[in-house]
């Protein structure tokens, strides 16, 4: 009778146990206590498989199970699978778990939305196929299958296994196969875990696994910069194709030979177009005054335009094209900028740069793969390099903007690509300098005049704020001061240049009231109404082996006021000196003959990578600026 007990239930253990143990493994009560520290999902398991037949043959598929645990970590159970021309998406499959691991429902082909991939793009070869399992009962679990064909091998997808800092990883594997002969690439970031590579008939086989990730914090702007905040793995073939166009691609030199021939010989102008820029150039006495003239002639008659058409949006339509559309994105309008050079004979390279705030350093030299997502123009010069961003409509031709400066470009030649580095502007070239001077009655009401200069990087901040019609400089103007009771009774700039800098020269002049207050025989003054630095300080982290600061700037501040009558000084701020490697602030309030209040400030930050030893420091030092806290309130007592 035991026997066949035993057998009876070794029987049914062989039917309910897959179920069973799938239901277990997939329950959130399952996950390492570890690995719920600071994380919104829990990627439970990830299987990437990356399978190259041919260099334009290769099938991606992602098998992945996550565990939302909260609303917060819903997004990440979102599918979001973009496709173009070269890239196609075969299928998706999933399946939605309740807590326990217990199936609720599985995806249709039919719930799956088809969108345009890019809202930003006026001509667009990419969409996207999104769907997103509706459920509110936290958590819960999905299991999605997705199957994507690229028709290149350029741009293989990197293996980036943990979606973010609020998802922590049970277990995440990556395969890469390929034929035996092809040669491949490969790097990995922030592990320790090495790729294993093995060989079957006549095919290759790499695989790397990571364990056990948990949650993590995404550092602060003020931590160095990385390629990569998580574990990573990137793969490059060699040799690849792209349409009609295969290359090398195994060095930055290769990598830009390669992306240089994609685009070269797209520089037909017609011949109306070719006689206007000889009319524009043709009195300019130096190759600096033909760039300046045809950049504003770019910048005034050409529009940015995001094109996601053509070779994976890698090629440039023919100069011809903006010419005679008046629009281009990027790289579209730096090649034309370049076409027309080349007509008055004044040589270019357009370089593939990564845009945007804090990334000066995102660029590995030892290992070149796709980082980028702008281009831009160099111009070398006999004494000195110029560089142009041809989508700006304000910048001049003699300044990068903050968007571009100070990080490394691939510049593409035609005996291949170079990693280079875009102008660094010292902190004196990027300077603001502002006089106040306020006279107050004794009804105490003020009359004064502000003027500012605003040089570099706070030339591009007050761009920002006025170049945008006198509708919308009242609204700003009314709003700056933090008083109670004023009038901006006139205001105007004027932009200049100096030693090819870009400045705005600012002056306002206003009255009103209520910044003074009285109290018995004595008056109270809050002089930080004109202070323009006044910002909360960054709660950044307290310990840091090291910091990286990206702002480079001089500020000059002074502020005069002229009382009426004759006073004695109570309190005055106290005098600041602070000087570090990255930067100083030295603030002085003096009051003279009775009835002067000055405010002399001078401030200068230094960008840079600084030791953990100078960070406290540098937080007394950042607060000062911020609060600019020269402008403290001041006490006078009326004299009899």
């Amino acid at each position: 009778m035991n026997r066949y007990i035993t057998t009876c239930l070794l029987l049914i253990s062989l039917f309910i146990s897959p179920a069973y143990a799938q239901q277990d493994s997939l329950a959130a009560g399952k996950i390492p206590a570890a690995l719920l520290n600071g994380a919104n999902a829990v990627l439970r398991y990830t299987a990437t498989d990356i399978d190259i037949i041919t260099p334009t043959d290769i099938f991606v598929t992602y098998d992945y199970t996550i565990t939302v645990l909260n609303e917060k970590g819903s997004h990440y159970a979102e599918i979001d699978q973009r496709y173009d021309k070269l890239i196609s998406v075969r299928s998706i499959e999933g399946t939605l778990y309740d807590k326990n691991g217990l199936e609720i429902s599985t995806l249709k082909k039919k719930m799956i939305k088809d969108f345009m991939g890019s809202t930003s793009a006026f001509f667009d070869d990419e969409r996207s196929k999104k769907f997103q399992f509706t459920t509110t009962e936290y958590p819960y679990t999905c299991n999605y299958t997705i199957v994507r064909h690229y028709l290149t091998s350029f741009n293989l997808p990197s293996w980036i296994p943990q979606i973010g800092p609020d998802v922590s990883v049970e277990h995440a594997t990556v395969t890469v196969t390929y034929p035996a002969q092809m040669a491949m690439q490969h790097k990995e970031y922030r592990t320790n875990n090495k790729p294993v590579l093995t060989t079957d008939g006549g095919r290759k086989h790499l695989t790397l696994n990571v364990n056990s990730i948990p949650a993590f914090k995404m550092p602060d702007e003020l931590t160095p910069i990385e390629i990569f905040y998580a574990p990573a793995m990137v793969f490059l073939p060699q040799k690849v194709t792209v349409g009609e166009f295969s290359g090398e691609i195994s060095t930055w030199n290769k990598f830009g030979a390669f992306v240089y021939d994609l685009n070269s010989e797209r520089d037909d102008l017609d011949q109306t177009t070719v006689a206007y820029v000889h009319k524009l150039t043709d009195t300019c006495a130096s190759a600096a005054a033909k760039v300046r003239v045809l950049y504003e002639y770019l910048q005034q008659n050409t529009r940015y335009v995001n094109i996601s058409l053509g070779i994976g949006g890698w090629q440039v339509h023919n100069a011809s094209f903006v010419a005679g559309n008046g629009y281009g994105d990027c790289k579209d309008l730096s090649n034309y900028m370049k076409a027309m050079l080349n007509v008055v004979g004044v040589p270019s390279y357009m370089a593939l740069i990564y845009g945007g705030e804090h990334y000066a350093r995102r660029l590995d030299d030892s290992f070149p793969f796709q980082v980028f997502n702008h281009a831009i123009l160099c111009v070398p010069g006999v004494n000195d390099t110029t560089w142009l961003d041809c989508t700006s409509k304000t910048d001049v031709s003699s300044y990068l903007s903050d968007f571009t400066n100070n990080r490394k470009a691939l510049l593409l030649t035609p005996t291949g690509g170079y990693v280079v580095k875009t102008p660094k502007y010292d902190h004196s070239l990027s300077k603001i300098a502002r006089c106040a001077r306020i006279n107050i009655n004794e009804k105490d009401e003020f009359t004064g005049s502000l003027n500012t200069y605003h040089s570099g990087s706070y030339w591009a901040a007050a761009r920002r704020v006025l170049d945008n019609g006198k509708e919308s400089n009242d609204k700003y103007y009314s709003s700056k001061f933090a008083m109670s009771t004023y009038t901006v009774n006139n205001y105007n700039f004027t932009s200049g240049e100096d030693n090819g800098i870009p400045n705005i020269r600012e002056h306002i002049d206003l009255s009103g009231s209520g910044f003074v207050s009285h109290g018995g025989n004595r008056l109270f003054i809050s002089p930080r109404v004109f202070s323009f630095f006044v910002a909360n300080p960054n709660n950044y982290e307290d310990n840091k082996e090291a910091f990286e600061t990206a702002f480079d700037g001089d500020c000059d501040d002074t502020t005069i006021i002229n009382l009426t009558g004759t006073y004695e000084a109570e309190r005055l701020p106290a005098e600041i000196n602070i000087e570090l490697p990255s930067g100083n602030y030295h603030a002085k309030t003096t009051f003279e003959d009775g009835h002067i209040i000055k405010i002399i400030v001078h401030c200068t930050e230094i960008s840079g990578v600084y030791p953990g030893t100078i960070y406290a420091d540098y937080k007394k030092l950042s607060k000062a600026i911020k609060l600019n806290q020269a402008y403290d309130k001041i006490i006078l007592k009326k004299k009899n």
